[in-house]
This record gives structure tokens, sequence and C-alpha cells, in this order.
């Protein structure tokens, strides 16, 4: 391990630039991305050790961890070695975070890695015992997505008890988990002497940082404010408080204070938003209301009414897309709440056995020191007594002098004066030996209260897996049914990205993107189907043989995508469903095309139908 150090001044510059210094932002980066990590189910009752790999973010990192599950709940270690502060990556990153992937993609954020020089250590539980792991740079501990800046990721295991490995996919979609900085790599970066660094509070001006970023300013400004006052204090606190605890405290509050800011601008804007849009629709509404009721023919009356009824459809999708947005919006913020609260209960439950130990050990000890005094007690009533002897025997000895009467009683006084200095001080570490016993018997009672609160956090985390793996179940029940009820009216099939409903060249107008009257009823059927699925999301591509001009087919394949995207959305589909319109031409033959049959199945248009979190198709 390299163990030299550099100056903090140029470090301390990442706390106070502007955003314009930082060389990249979310405007710049790319915006669409995901990453796949691997995933594995865990034996009950076995503890299996699990090698984590460096990303070319932090090379010559390492890292070890030993996961065993048991009784409903799955233990974590995490080592971690050869690290550097998150903080040289520089724009937004102060931390580094530990996170659990379930194999459908979904997160957890199990703690901050706190660096002890270049080496770390976490433990952590879950109820889950599917999973996988990985670590990534943060701006600060509360984080409830990861940032693009992994480090290190889960190798797979080399255990043969171990057979249940999957890839789970986490998703980035728009700016989500991008954040500043001003290194890519901490390949070549510099070590620096972290002991003058407050990385709390650099925590907590990025924290405010990113809620004033999110809007927090005009939307939650006085959750803004809260935050920073926090932030203030804990400024103060860096030159005032000799405690480091009491600095980390006030920095962990602002952190807290502009989470919540951030999470409350972001919500008021999307609501800010839906109000704008229902402003526009009721807008539209009544001018096609008084449209209607001046239409001069009754064709016009017709058409206008029709287009009435596609604007009521529109807005009553609008509205199921609301209830459902703000139903998720709900269900992460409980679900943020309830791991804040397991790890809070955690930590205390952790922090009042450390105390109930540190009690115990403190009152053995003063129990063993009552006992040594107790002795000396002892030791000096047996002197005092040798000495009354002695000076007795002088007395009754003939003949005997003046001095041998003086010293005896002089080692008499002596004996005395050391009983009675033995006697108090036995006395004074009886009474400390019985004060550790109280506090020891309250630190105890204070774990068990802890422990109950965390065995509560935990069934409480039982229950909400058990309902998300019912949910998961009726998914895919809804799923299977959107699959039969697809297939009973076009070709259907499964695929890795989704159902593919396929509609054969048969429905087109012979070399024109024209819909058959069979086409459009079939179509009528889908878009139907499709508007009592839910909020699904939907791909249409067109497809040709190879006969012609690469140029000409293309424009045709994208005709026909265009014409089967229209008269769904005439049919009440709800336009924001579709995601892509493509023509792709000959490039994608499900078929040879050197036969008539071949070509015959290769032209044809697919609607590709996928779950709302799934990431669109590649070009």
């Amino acid at each position: 391990m390299r163990r030299a150090l550099i100056s903090v001044a140029p470090l301390a510059l990442f706390f106070v630039l502007p955003l314009a210094a930082y060389g990249q932002d979310a405007s710049t980066a790319p915006i669409g991305d995901t990453r796949d990590f691997l995933t594995v189910n865990f034996p009950v009752e076995k503890e299996i050790q699990i090698d984590l790999k460096a990303t070319p973010r932090l090379p010559d990192a390492d890292g070890k961890a030993e996961v065993e599950s048991e009784k409903g709940m799955t233990r974590i270690e995490v080592k971690l070695d050869d690290m550097k502060p998150a903080i040289l990556f520089g724009g937004d990153f102060n931390t580094y975070v530990l996170w659990l992937i379930t194999p459908e993609g979904r997160v957890q954020n199990l703690g901050e890695i706190l660096l002890d020089g270049e080496r770390a250590k976490l433990e952590a539980t879950t109820p889950l015992s599917n999973f996988g792991l990985f670590v990534s740079a943060e701006p600060h501990f509360l984080v409830d997505y990861p940032s693009r800046m992994i480090v290190l990721t889960m190798e797979k295991p080399a255990d043969n008890r171990l057979r249940d490995f999957r890839t789970a996919q986490l998703r980035y979609e728009g700016v989500k988990g991008m954040h500043d900085f001003t290194r890519e790599t901490l390949a070549q970066a510099p070590e620096i002497k972290r002991d003058d660094l407050a990385f709390d509070v650099a925590q907590a001006r990025t924290a405010v940082r990113l809620a004033e970023r999110s809007g927090a300013t005009q939307f939650a400004a006085v959750e803004l404010q809260a935050a920073r006052q926090a932030l203030q204090r804990a400024e103060e606190a860096v030159n005032t408080e000799k405690k480091a605890d009491n600095r980390i405290a006030l920095s962990r509050e602002a952190v807290r204070l502009a989470v919540r800011a951030q999470t409350v601008a972001q919500e008021r804007l999307f609501q800010a938003e839906l109000e704008e849009e229902r402003e526009r629709n009721n807008q539209e509404a009544d001018r096609l209301k008084a449209a209607i009721a001046q239409a001069q023919s009754e064709a016009e009356k017709a058409r206008l009414e029709a287009e009435q009824q596609r604007l009521q459809a529109s807005m009553e999708q609008h509205r199921i897309r609301e209830m459902s947005e703000q139903r998720e919006q709900i269900d992460q913020a409980e679900e943020r709440g309830r791991q804040q609260g397991f790890n809070e209960a955690r930590q205390a439950f952790e922090r009042a056995q450390e105390s109930a130990r540190s009690a115990e050990q403190r009152y053995q000890e003063l129990s063993l020191e009552q006992q040594r005094r107790e002795q000396m007690v002892l030791e000096a009533e047996r002197s005092l007594r040798q000495a009354e002897q002695g000076q007795q025997t002088l007395q009754n000895q003939q003949p005997r002098t003046e001095g041998d009467s003086t010293a005896a009683q002089q080692q008499v006084e002596r004996a005395r004066a050391e009983l009675d200095k033995a006697r108090q001080e036995a006395e004074q570490a009886r009474t400390r030996a019985q004060q550790a016993e109280e506090e020891s018997q309250h630190a105890k009672q204070l774990a068990a209260q802890r422990r109950q609160e965390l065995e509560s956090e935990r069934q409480a985390r039982q229950q909400t897996e058990q309902q998300l793996n019912q949910l998961q179940t009726e998914q895919r029940q809804t799923r299977e049914q959107l699959r039969n009820a697809l297939g009973q009216i076009a070709e259907t099939r499964e695929t890795v990205e989704g159902l593919v409903v396929n509609l054969p060249d048969i429905l087109f107008e012979f070399d024109s993107a024209s819909l058959k009257p069979q086409a459009r009823e079939v179509l009528q059927k889908v878009a139907q189907t499709l508007s009592s699925a839910g909020r699904y999301k939907l791909t249409i591509a067109g497809h040709t043989d190879s006969m012609g001009r690469p140029e000409y087919n293309r424009e045709l394949s994208q005709s026909r995508a265009k014409a089967v995207r229209d008269f769904l959305v005439q049919s009440g589909l709800d336009s924001s469903l579709i995601v892509d319109v493509r023509g792709v031409g000959e490039n994608e033959p499900r078929a040879s095309n050197d036969d008539a049959e071949g070509r015959q199945e290769n032209r044809r248009v697919e609607i590709l139908v996928q779950e709302p979190g799934a990431p669109a198709r590649a070009e």
C-alpha cells in the first residue's frame, strides 16, 4: 500500500468551487444507460465468501464480502482495502455506499462505507437472500439510487453450493444517478491527508446544493432554509466543536433536511407539471365544446365529437397515469422510510449493545477493584492487630525504655491510620461498583429495548418483502393474461425484451402503407386490449424483405409503422404509451429471403410491449 501524503489545500477547493468549474454536469452526460450486475441466491445457514472486483474507476481497490443467511435474515460483512477518498473524484462526490440489487433490478442502500486510512469495514443485514452487491461513490450517505460512479462489483463465487445465478439490470433514466465530477478514475489520483478534512460537512454542503438544483429554492423554500441553517451549524462546529461526533451529528441532520427539501421540490414540480397539462386539456375541451355548438354541418360536428372523445380518452389516461405515478412516489417514499427506520433501529441496537458491553466491562473492573480494596482493609486490620500485640508485649516486658514504648505507639497509630484509609477507599470502591452495576443494568435494559425495536423493524421488512413477492406474482399473472389476450387477436410471442405482436404483410395493401379493413379490425382490438392493460411501453417497428432498394424498403417500413401508430391512437390508445416508431427495412429478417414464403414472413409490422421500467429497444 502507498502511504505518500500531499497537501490538503488544493482539495479544499472541491468544497467551494461553483458548478461551472466542474468538467462534467448533467447537461452534457449521456441520458440513457444500463448496468448489469450478478445476483446470487444464497443458501440458508451457509457462510459464503464473495470477492468484490475493482472497476477502472478505482482500479487498485480490493474487497471481500462474507454473506450468511439465517432465520429469515441475511448478514453481510464487507471489508475493503486500497481505497481512496471518494472526494478525489471531485464535483459532487464525497463518500462510498454499499448497495444491494435484486434480480428484478431494485436497489437498496445498505449503508455508508467510512474509510479508516485505506481500509473500510461495514456490516449490514437484509431480509432478502437473492441479491448482488456493489459499491459506488456518492454525494452523501442518504442517497436512494446509485450514481454511475461504480467502483466495486461482485464476482461470481467459486462455490459449488451456489447454483442460482442471474443478471440484474440497473436502469438509469433521464438524469438519475448523474453527478458532477472532475476525475473519471482515481488510478493516478494522489493520496491525501484525511485527518484535516471534514468529509461529513462536505456531504452536507453537497446535499444542500443538490436540493437547490432540483428546484427547492422555488418549490421547497421552507424546507431548504431549514437545511441551510443546519448546514451553517455544522460548518460552525468545524472550529468550535472539540468532539467530532457532535459535528458529524449536525452534518447528518443537514443532509437529512436537504434530502427532504429535494424530495418535496421534486414532488411539487411534478404536481405543477401535471396541473399545467390538466389546464391545457381543459382549455382544449372547452374549445371543442364551443366548436361543436357552432358546427355548420353534420360531418363537421361528427368530426369534432370524435376529436372530443379522443381528448376525453386522453384525459382519462392522464388521470390514470397521474394516480399511478402518485402511488409509485408514495410507495418509494414509504420504502425509503422503512429502510431508513430499519437502518436506524439496527444502528441504535448496535450502539446500545456496545454500551451494555462497556458498562458490563466497567462493572467487572470496579468489582475487582472493590475486592482488592477490601483485601487491603483486611491486611490493614491484621497490621493493626500485630502493632497492638507488639505494644502490649513491650508493656509486659521488664525493664522497658521510653523510646521502645514511643515507637510501638507510633506503629499502632500508623496501622490505625492505614486501616481508616483502606476502609474509606474500600467504601468508595463499593459505591463505584454499585453505580457501575446500576449503569450496566440500565444499558442491558436499553439494549433489550433496542433489540425489540430492531425485531419489529425486521418483521416489518419481512412483511414488505412478502407483499412485494405477491405484487410480482400478480404482475406475472397480468402479463400472462395480456399475452393470452393479444394471442387471440394476432400472433404474439414472448421475447427477452417483452411481448411482440406480429402484424403480417397481408394486412396492408400491396407495396403500400394503407391498412386493409381486416387490419383495422385487428388493430382496434389490440388498442382496446392495451388500453385496459395499464402502463405498458410500446415500440412499433416496420420490416420488409430484401427485394428492391434498401432506402425504399426502409421508407416503406417506416410508413407502415407510422400507419399502425396512427390507427392505434385513433382507436383510443394513449399516444404517450408509444415510445418509438421506426422503420427497420430489410435489416432484421425472421426467415430467409431466398424463397417467397420467407420473404412473406419478413414483411411485417411488430409491436413490442414492455413493462414500464424496461429499457427501450436499441437502434
